[in-house]
């Protein structure tokens, strides 16, 4: 694992807003050959108790809303795939808890217990640093291959960041609890050794309406929640959920409110904030799942007005979302560019169809040994889109596979003789008869 740390935001006082934009001269880059499997954000919030008693007990959802009030996270020509869209930074803390199986890590200047987060309280007029971290994943813990949907470093480049209202004058309602200085946030990016993919990644989506049901649009689910009130309430009581032409929950199955126990410690629940309704198990792999519109009502019986439905969702990667992110990589390097499906880059059997579209795909570039070997969407070096390329039956790039395939398959003829870099970049898609 590597850390690759992003830069520092630092915002003067309440209501400081910042914005990342990619470019030569500027946004967040991670160097060639490592993939990014979640972006984290360490944060410095130095606060001061303007009351003359002490506060108690602030809570990490109450930080994280202050620090990151509204934010938005997108990548490609003008943000065409977004991963976060105007949402408060406290839902980072339900990310966080989903999809790495704990709470993030959060003190003050005397530690925990002394702190505004702790038991022990702030005291009247006293100034303290909060510290904590929380991260937007591109993996999780549950998946059988957690990098599966890491980020390449081109995809990378091209990410916007922004948070559009900047932080409210206080931390609590009471507004005694007030920013006391710079808070920064370090911006550190998580990443292992992989391919130039241009992936999916995991989204943040959520939806409300009045009525019996509601619905998202079509992703594949990794854990959904209904978010009107927390597991206790005994508000929904029969549903359906429906996720494509999958039923995943019976008709008007009585739900079974908290199952959810072997993801924290203690008695503390991500279901005490959503009540869960679907969720990926664990060690398996997301392609398997179902995918579709998602789909969740109540029947006939109208138990909550309101319907609020929210979850971390692989969204589609359709042809004009891999365009509008392949358009900056080409231009990047001014080189034409081909991407191939990573399902058969990978070699994996059993992908359903209906998965494909959320597989991602591999860049390559003239010189890489897949770039005329295999079936790829083509791009010219401006961007713009070209023909579909098929390689010939017989071309090099199939016969330099197939030597080197032949070649790894003997015992040390790739040795110490062959670089690391020539080592790492091998491929033997069993289509080709390697």
């Amino acid at each position: 694992m590597a850390n690759v740390h992003l830069g520092t935001l630092e915002f003067g006082a309440s209501g400081s807003k910042k914005s990342v934009q990619p470019g030569s001269n500027g946004g967040w880059k991670i160097p060639a050959g490592l993939v990014c499997k979640c972006i984290e954000f360490r944060f410095s919030l130095p606060i001061k108790n303007n009351s003359a008693s002490t506060a108690y007990k602030g809570s990490l959802t109450k930080a994280l809303a202050y620090a990151l009030a509204t934010f938005n996270l997108a990548c490609g020509f003008a943000k065409a795939l977004k991963w976060w869209v105007d949402q408060n930074g406290s839902n980072l803390l339900l990310a966080h808890r989903w999809a790495y199986g704990t709470l993030p890590a959060a003190s003050g200047t005397g530690g925990t217990t002394n702190s505004y987060l702790g038991t022990g309280g702030l005291p009247a007029s006293t100034s303290e640093t909060l510290a904590f971290y929380a991260r937007i994943p591109f993996e999780h813990w549950r998946m059988k291959d957690r990098s599966k949907l890491a980020i390449g470093a081109s995809q990378f480049a091209s990410i916007f960041f922004d948070n559009t209202v900047g932080q409210p004058a206080a931390l609590d309602a009471s507004g005694n609890i007030v920013q006391n200085g710079t808070m920064q946030i370090d911006v550190i990016a998580r990443c292992v050794p992989g391919a130039d993919v241009i992936s999916p990644g995991i989204a943040f989506r959520v939806n409300s309406r009045d009525g019996n049901y509601v619905r998202l649009d079509p992703a594949l689910p990794l854990v959904l929640g209904e978010t009107t009130a927390p597991y206790a309430s005994t508000s929904l009581a029969k549903i359906d959920v429906k996720i494509g032409e999958t039923v995943s929950v019976d008709d008007n199955t009585e739900y079974v409110e908290d199952y959810h126990e072997d993801t924290l410690a203690g008695n503390q629940d991500i279901s005490d904030t959503w009540t869960i309704i679907a969720e990926q198990e664990p060690n398996t792999d997301y392609k398997q799942l179902p995918s579709g519109l998602i789909e969740l009502n109540q029947g006939p019986v109208l138990q909550q007005p309101t319907l609020n439905l929210a979850g971390l969702v692989v969204p589609v990667l359709d042809k004009a979302l891999r365009a509008a992110i392949a358009k900056p990589a080409a231009q990047d390097t001014k080189s034409p560019i081909h991407l191939v499906n990573k399902v058969a880059v990978d070699g994996e059997q059993g992908v359903p169809v209906r998965s494909l579209p959320f597989s991602g795909v591999v860049i390559t570039r003239p010189g890489d040994p897949l770039y005329d070997a295999m079936k790829g969407e083509a791009f010219n070096s401006d961007g713009s889109p070209a023909a579909v390329y098929t390689p010939p039956q017989n071309n090099a790039g199939i016969k330099a596979l197939r030597t080197v395939s032949a070649a790894s398959a003997v015992p040390g003829a790739l040795g110490g003789a062959t670089s690391s870099k020539v080592r790492a970049s091998i491929v033997r898609p069993p289509h080709l008869g390697a």
